[in-house]
Formats: structure tokens, C-alpha cells, sequence
């Protein structure tokens, strides 16, 4: 019934998060440092060369480039993520980058860090999304957090049912890593760059896969 199918998680998103659980309950890693990059060209907030959005502090590194917390005049947040050209191309070919990013980063869950905004600045292919509410899974795992059954479940459970749903759409995120788990506070967990890697994958290849 479709009583049953909302209050349970779907075969499809279970699934795809299965060897996830595992591998937070087992895994161990050494800390590693996160590369510190040079800054993204602040400009003014006022200018605002990302959707009206100015770039705040350093970036880090990022699957596609780099990443930045950003601010608008009005005090709105989001992050910036400025995509390598050896992603995006330059010239026309970055504006249909950022069309196939506007087309494909349209899914929207509680359980997906939702996309805001992709264009063309002087300095490449941007997009915009929602404030990171919690950190990437990888800074966990690199740590060598262990994670007993209960918090791997509770992190888990948002994500599962974010495919879920993205399946049940015929939609997919093509590219699942530690990286692209975000951490909330309160341990549950949301994907991020869902339909990025898929609009990006005719130039990525194998490294948005990575």
C-alpha cells in the first residue's frame, strides 16, 4: 500500500546505503589535512559576482573545484562552489555547463542540500547552494570516528530516503562518497551535489567518481 511504501524505506534507497552502514561501523582512516587553497576574488558584497553572493574566508578543496562560505548584503547565506574549468570548459562551453547544472540540480528533498543558483562569473562555472548544515562524513571518517549502529542508522536514514525518492523520479545522484554525506548536529545526514556529478560527467569521467 502506499501507507506502507511512505513509512518504510524503499528497496532502491536501502540499497544504495547498505554498504555505507558497514563501512561506517568498521572503517578506520588516519587524520588527513584538508588542502587550504588561495581565496576566491571576494569583490565587494555589494557587487556580489555569484548571484549577488560574496565569497567569505578561504575556500577548500572540492570534487569539482572549490568551496566557499558566501554572504549576500541582505545577510542571506549559501555556499559558493566555483567549478575547475577542466570541468566546466570556458568560453560558450561554460554556459552550457551551467544550463545542463541548472537543469540537472533541480531535485529537491529534506534529505538533499538543495542547489540554488548556477551561472557564469569572470571566474568560471558557479553554483549556489543551501548552507552546509553540518560537516562532510569524510572529516568523521578521516578522524577515525566509529559510529555504533544507532547514529550509522540515524545518519543514514535521511539519505536512504532521499534516493528513495529520487529513484521513485527516475532521478539518480551518480557519485555517493564520504565527501558528499553532510553531518547535521544532531547526526542525521543529507547529500549534497545531487545532479552535479551527472551534468558534469561528459568532462569528469572517471574522477567525478572518485
Amino acid at each position: 500500500s502506499r501507507r506502507r511504501r511512505n513509512n518504510a524505506l524503499g528497496s532502491a534507497g536501502a540499497a544504495a546505503v547498505a554498504g555505507f552502514l558497514g563501512f561506517l561501523l568498521y572503517r578506520r582512516r588516519p587524520p588527513q589535512a584538508l588542502p587550504v587553497l588561495a581565496s576566491l576574488p571576494t569583490g565587494s558584497v555589494a557587487a556580489g559576482g555569484y548571484g549577488g553572493y560574496a565569497p567569505l574566508g578561504r575556500p577548500v578543496e572540492w570534487s569539482f573545484g572549490r568551496q566557499a562560505a558566501a554572504r549576500k548584503a541582505s545577510g542571506e547565506e549559501a555556499v559558493v562552489k566555483l567549478v575547475d574549468p577542466a570541468f566546466a570548459g570556458t568560453g560558450s562551453e561554460a554556459g552550457r555547463t551551467a544550463e545542463r547544472l541548472r537543469k540537472a540540480c533541480t531535485f529537491k528533498h529534506p534529505g538533499v542540500q538543495a542547489v540554488l543558483a548556477a551561472g557564469v562569473s569572470p571566474e568560471g562555472v558557479y553554483l549556489l547552494v543551501e548552507p552546509a548544515a553540518g560537516k562532510p562524513l569524510v572529516d568523521a571518517l578521516s578522524a577515525g570516528k566509529a559510529f555504533e549502529l544507532a547514529a550509522a542508522l540515524r545518519l543514514m536514514d535521511p539519505v536512504a530516503r532521499a534516493l528513495d525518492a529520487a529513484h521513485a523520479a527516475g532521478l539518480a545522484h551518480g557519485g555517493i562518497t564520504p565527501e558528499r554525506i553532510l553531518v547535521a548536529p544532531d547526526g542525521s545526514g543529507r547529500l549534497a551535489d545531487f545532479g552535479v556529478v551527472r551534468a558534469l560527467a561528459d568532462r569528469a569521467g572517471k574522477r567525478a567518481f572518485s
